[in-house]
């Protein structure tokens, strides 16, 4: 009799330890699949990181290129003959390389965009 309850405890025993080493065999496979996921998800992320970088480099690229064929005059008033003033800049233009298009501004002193050339009376001050 002392023999079978003596089995039986050892038996009970190694039923839990056999239960144990299952779960810890589970959460050690799931743990290295998710460690091989989580590399492949910083690899991904840092391919994403330069593509985004090298995006952005190409667009500062092609502002600048489209900025610098662009000229903001200021302080002309819309009554003023923009062509003649365009055509008595230093620049190298012919009516068919240029575009004339008059913004609207509320505040005339500040340009829109591209490069601004000072007015006569910003020039003395």
């Amino acid at each position: 009799m002392k023999f079978t309850v003596l089995e039986r405890s050892v038996q009970y025993g190694s039923e839990i330890m056999d239960d144990l080493r299952t779960k810890f065999d589970t959460l050690l496979r799931d743990n290295q699949k998710l460690k091989k996921e989580n590399e492949a998800l910083k690899v991904r992320m840092n391919k994403m990181e330069s593509d985004m970088e090298a995006m952005k480099t190409k667009m500062d690229e092609e502002e600048i290129i489209q900025r610098s064929s662009n000229l903001v005059l200021l302080g002309l008033e819309n009554s003023v003959d923009v062509q003649k003033d365009v055509q008595m800049t230093d620049l190298e233009t012919t009516s068919s390389n240029y575009i004339i298009e008059v913004l609207p501004s509320k505040a005339p002193k500040k340009p829109v965009g591209g490069c601004s050339v000072p007015t006569n009376q910003e020039v003395e001050n």
